[in-house]
Parts: C-alpha cells; sequence; structure tokens
C-alpha cells in the first residue's frame, strides 16, 4: 500500500509466508522507489515495521532506506496480537534536490 502525503509518500507491505524469502517484496519495492523518482516530486518516502520483524528490517536495509526512530507502542498488528507494538521507522530520500 502507498499513500501521497504531501511532499512525501509512506509505503506499507506484507507478504504471506509461503511466499517470503524469495525476492519479491525487495523486487516490488525497488520497482516502486525507481517509478517514484521518475514520476513524481515526493522527497522521500517513510514506512515503519514491527520492531521485531527481522525480514522487513533486512528487505528495508536492502532497498535503502535508513533506520529513523524507534516509535514506541505505535501499530497493531492483528496476526501478532491486540496489543500496540514497538516499531522502528525507515525513509529514503528520493528527490532530495527537488
Amino acid at each position: 500500500m502507498f499513500l501521497h502525503k504531501g511532499d512525501y509518500g509512506e509505503i506499507h507491505f506484507g507478504l504471506g509466508s509461503e511466499f517470503q524469502g524469495q525476492g519479491f517484496m525487495r523486487e516490488a519495492i525497488t520497482a516502486v522507489i525507481v517509478y517514484l523518482k521518475n514520476n513524481s516530486r515526493l522527497k522521500r518516502i517513510e514506512t515503519f515495521y514491527d520492531a521485531e520483524n527481522v525480514k522487513s528490517r533486512k528487505v528495508l536495509i536492502e532497498t535503502g532506506f535508513t533506520e529513523i526512530t524507534l516509535l514506541k507502542h505505535w501499530a497493531i498488528f492483528p496476526a501478532l496480537g491486540d496489543n500496540k507494538r514497538d516499531c522502528l521507522g525507515f525513509m529514503i530520500e528520493i528527490n532530495k534536490n527537488i
């Protein structure tokens, strides 16, 4: 999912366990970044993920995102329960000179 928010966008992603580890998410996020660099005036893309999800962290780092903040008790992930969980915020600059 991609949300346009003024001069930046927010991307969120998830993949069923049977499709994980095959490079699909890395390929999809890379394609979104390339598209937005070439077709938008957005300055950055932001996202967050559950702080315990090491696979999401790996995908974000591999696609050029940088960790920016710890978000305490930030989001509920229904598959992980009903309590708000700590998340890590990441971002990538895509058109910083615009």
